[in-house]
Protein backbone atom coordinates (compact mmCIF):
# COMPACT_ATOMS: atom_id res chain seq x y z
CA UNK A 1 0.00 0.00 0.00
CA UNK A 2 0.82 3.42 -0.65
CA UNK A 3 2.59 5.29 2.26
CA UNK A 4 2.95 9.01 2.24
CA UNK A 5 4.72 9.47 4.56
CA UNK A 6 7.67 7.35 3.41
CA UNK A 7 7.28 8.54 -0.15
CA UNK A 8 7.83 11.87 1.38
CA UNK A 9 11.33 10.34 3.56
CA UNK A 10 12.33 8.76 0.21
CA UNK A 11 11.95 12.13 -1.79
CA UNK A 12 13.72 14.04 0.39
CA UNK A 13 16.63 11.45 0.67
CA UNK A 14 17.19 12.19 -3.06
CA UNK A 15 16.45 15.88 -2.64
CA UNK A 16 19.52 15.55 0.39
CA UNK A 17 21.65 13.37 -1.84
CA UNK A 18 21.15 15.62 -4.74
CA UNK A 19 22.90 18.51 -2.66
CA UNK A 20 25.35 16.35 -0.86
CA UNK A 21 26.83 15.92 -4.36
CA UNK A 22 26.29 19.32 -5.34
CA UNK A 23 28.41 20.19 -2.57
CA UNK A 24 31.55 18.38 -4.28
CA UNK A 25 30.61 18.48 -8.19
CA UNK A 26 29.50 21.68 -9.65
CA UNK A 27 28.34 20.18 -12.93
CA UNK A 28 24.52 19.43 -12.58
CA UNK A 29 24.17 17.34 -15.23
CA UNK A 30 26.90 14.40 -13.45
CA UNK A 31 25.23 14.96 -10.03
CA UNK A 32 21.44 14.07 -12.12
CA UNK A 33 22.78 11.12 -13.93
CA UNK A 34 24.41 9.42 -10.64
CA UNK A 35 21.32 10.07 -8.85
CA UNK A 36 19.39 8.60 -11.53
CA UNK A 37 21.72 5.57 -11.55
CA UNK A 38 21.44 5.25 -7.99
CA UNK A 39 17.76 4.47 -8.36
CA UNK A 40 17.83 2.46 -11.54
CA UNK A 41 20.30 0.00 -9.85
CA UNK A 42 18.64 -0.17 -6.53
CA UNK A 43 15.17 -0.55 -8.63
CA UNK A 44 16.68 -3.28 -10.78
CA UNK A 45 17.54 -5.19 -7.63
CA UNK A 46 14.64 -4.68 -5.96
CA UNK A 47 12.64 -5.80 -8.99
CA UNK A 48 14.77 -8.88 -9.60
CA UNK A 49 14.25 -10.44 -6.06
CA UNK A 50 11.02 -9.45 -6.35
CA UNK A 51 10.59 -11.45 -9.75
CA UNK A 52 13.14 -14.68 -8.25
CA UNK A 53 10.20 -15.23 -5.46
CA UNK A 54 7.14 -15.15 -7.65
CA UNK A 55 5.41 -12.27 -6.16
CA UNK A 56 5.35 -14.13 -2.57
CA UNK A 57 2.71 -12.85 -0.27
CA UNK A 58 5.79 -12.88 2.22
CA UNK A 59 7.41 -10.25 0.52
CA UNK A 60 4.37 -7.75 1.03
CA UNK A 61 6.24 -5.33 3.44
CA UNK A 62 9.99 -5.29 0.83
CA UNK A 63 7.09 -4.31 -1.99
CA UNK A 64 5.80 -2.07 -0.66
CA UNK A 65 9.31 -0.51 0.55
CA UNK A 66 10.48 -0.66 -3.51
CA UNK A 67 7.23 1.14 -4.52
CA UNK A 68 7.52 3.84 -1.81
CA UNK A 69 11.14 4.03 -2.83
CA UNK A 70 10.76 4.57 -6.66
CA UNK A 71 7.53 6.70 -6.29
CA UNK A 72 9.71 9.01 -4.43
CA UNK A 73 12.56 9.26 -6.58
CA UNK A 74 10.36 10.24 -9.27
CA UNK A 75 8.30 12.86 -7.25
CA UNK A 76 12.02 13.82 -7.05
CA UNK A 77 13.08 13.50 -10.33
CA UNK A 78 9.60 14.83 -12.00
CA UNK A 79 10.75 18.34 -10.26
CA UNK A 80 14.34 17.81 -11.20
CA UNK A 81 13.29 17.44 -14.55
CA UNK A 82 10.75 20.41 -14.61
CA UNK A 83 13.36 22.28 -13.23
CA UNK A 84 16.32 21.79 -16.01
CA UNK A 85 14.32 19.91 -19.13
CA UNK A 86 13.47 21.69 -21.95
CA UNK A 87 10.48 21.02 -25.07
CA UNK A 88 9.81 17.85 -25.94
CA UNK A 89 12.14 16.21 -23.37
CA UNK A 90 10.56 17.56 -20.80
CA UNK A 91 6.70 16.83 -21.78
CA UNK A 92 8.48 12.94 -22.46
CA UNK A 93 10.21 12.21 -19.16
CA UNK A 94 7.44 14.06 -17.01
CA UNK A 95 4.44 12.06 -18.71
CA UNK A 96 7.15 8.99 -18.39
CA UNK A 97 6.94 9.48 -14.26
CA UNK A 98 3.41 10.16 -14.07
CA UNK A 99 2.86 6.77 -15.58
CA UNK A 100 5.68 4.91 -13.81
CA UNK A 101 4.22 6.19 -10.62
CA UNK A 102 0.54 5.59 -11.85
CA UNK A 103 1.62 1.75 -12.54
CA UNK A 104 3.14 1.78 -9.24
CA UNK A 105 -0.34 2.61 -7.21
CA UNK A 106 -1.98 -0.96 -9.19
CA UNK A 107 -1.80 -4.59 -7.79
CA UNK A 108 1.22 -6.65 -8.87
CA UNK A 109 0.17 -9.38 -7.89
CA UNK A 110 -2.31 -8.61 -11.14
CA UNK A 111 -0.38 -6.63 -13.49
CA UNK A 112 3.77 -7.44 -14.52
CA UNK A 113 4.54 -4.47 -12.47
CA UNK A 114 7.72 -5.38 -11.53
CA UNK A 115 8.73 -7.21 -14.59
CA UNK A 116 8.27 -3.82 -16.30
CA UNK A 117 10.46 -1.80 -13.73
CA UNK A 118 13.39 -4.41 -13.85
CA UNK A 119 13.78 -4.14 -17.63
CA UNK A 120 12.81 -0.59 -17.96
CA UNK A 121 15.55 0.22 -15.48
CA UNK A 122 17.64 -2.83 -16.68
CA UNK A 123 17.98 -1.20 -20.31
CA UNK A 124 18.90 2.81 -18.64
CA UNK A 125 22.16 1.29 -17.05
CA UNK A 126 24.23 1.52 -20.00
CA UNK A 127 22.90 4.92 -20.59
CA UNK A 128 23.99 6.42 -17.54
CA UNK A 129 27.41 5.18 -18.00
CA UNK A 130 27.77 7.03 -21.37
CA UNK A 131 26.44 9.76 -20.30
CA UNK A 132 29.04 9.93 -17.47
CA UNK A 133 32.19 9.75 -19.93
CA UNK A 134 30.98 12.04 -22.43
CA UNK A 135 30.07 14.73 -19.97
CA UNK A 136 33.92 13.87 -18.62
CA UNK A 137 35.27 14.59 -22.09
CA UNK A 138 38.15 12.59 -21.58
CA UNK A 139 40.54 11.16 -24.51
CA UNK A 140 41.49 7.91 -22.13
CA UNK A 141 37.83 7.45 -21.72
CA UNK A 142 36.85 7.21 -25.69
CA UNK A 143 37.17 3.21 -25.59
CA UNK A 144 35.01 2.63 -22.18
CA UNK A 145 32.04 5.76 -24.00
CA UNK A 146 31.46 3.68 -27.06
CA UNK A 147 31.32 0.31 -25.18
CA UNK A 148 28.29 1.75 -23.26
CA UNK A 149 27.02 3.77 -26.44
CA UNK A 150 27.05 0.21 -28.12
CA UNK A 151 25.60 -1.53 -25.03
CA UNK A 152 22.74 0.67 -24.98
CA UNK A 153 21.96 0.33 -27.93
CA UNK A 154 21.61 -3.38 -27.74
CA UNK A 155 20.03 -3.20 -24.57
CA UNK A 156 17.42 -0.70 -24.87
CA UNK A 157 16.13 -1.31 -28.52
CA UNK A 158 15.34 -5.31 -27.16
CA UNK A 159 14.26 -4.58 -24.00
CA UNK A 160 11.91 -1.44 -24.90
CA UNK A 161 10.93 -2.81 -28.18
CA UNK A 162 10.66 -6.58 -28.10
CA UNK A 163 10.50 -7.51 -24.27
CA UNK A 164 8.18 -4.81 -23.01
CA UNK A 165 5.93 -4.62 -26.17
CA UNK A 166 5.45 -8.17 -25.29
CA UNK A 167 4.33 -7.72 -21.87
CA UNK A 168 2.27 -5.02 -22.60
CA UNK A 169 0.42 -7.06 -25.30
CA UNK A 170 0.07 -10.41 -23.03
CA UNK A 171 -1.36 -7.95 -20.22
CA UNK A 172 -3.83 -6.53 -23.15
CA UNK A 173 -5.03 -10.25 -24.14
CA UNK A 174 -5.11 -10.90 -20.43
CA UNK A 175 -7.31 -8.22 -19.36
CA UNK A 176 -8.48 -6.07 -22.37
CA UNK A 177 -7.97 -2.41 -22.58
CA UNK A 178 -7.88 -0.93 -18.89
CA UNK A 179 -6.46 2.52 -17.65
CA UNK A 180 -3.66 1.42 -16.60
CA UNK A 181 -2.88 -0.11 -20.51
CA UNK A 182 -4.50 3.36 -22.17
CA UNK A 183 -1.16 4.77 -19.56
CA UNK A 184 1.16 3.06 -20.00
CA UNK A 185 0.78 2.24 -24.25
CA UNK A 186 2.09 6.22 -24.75
CA UNK A 187 4.78 5.11 -22.47
CA UNK A 188 5.82 2.14 -24.70
CA UNK A 189 5.91 4.31 -27.67
CA UNK A 190 7.72 6.84 -25.73
CA UNK A 191 9.96 4.14 -25.24
CA UNK A 192 10.19 3.55 -29.47
CA UNK A 193 10.81 7.15 -30.03
CA UNK A 194 13.74 6.83 -27.72
CA UNK A 195 15.19 3.82 -29.31
CA UNK A 196 15.05 5.19 -32.75
CA UNK A 197 16.78 8.32 -30.88
CA UNK A 198 19.86 6.42 -29.53
CA UNK A 199 20.34 3.81 -32.48
CA UNK A 200 20.24 6.57 -35.24
CA UNK A 201 21.23 9.81 -33.52
CA UNK A 202 22.46 8.68 -30.26
CA UNK A 203 21.72 12.36 -28.75
CA UNK A 204 22.40 13.09 -25.34
CA UNK A 205 19.97 15.88 -24.15
CA UNK A 206 18.22 14.87 -20.90
CA UNK A 207 19.19 18.20 -19.15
Amino acid sequence: MLNFYMIFINSSMFFFLNLLLRYYCDNIKITLNFISFFHASISTLMSLYIILNNHSESLIPFINFSRNFSIGYFTYDSLMTFKYSKGIYKIGYLYHHFATIFMLTHNCFIYPIYNIIFLGELSNLPGYFKVYYKLKNEEKNLKKLYFFKNLEKVLFSIIRIFFIGYIGYENILKYGITVLSNVLIPLYFIGVYKTIEILLFDKIQKY
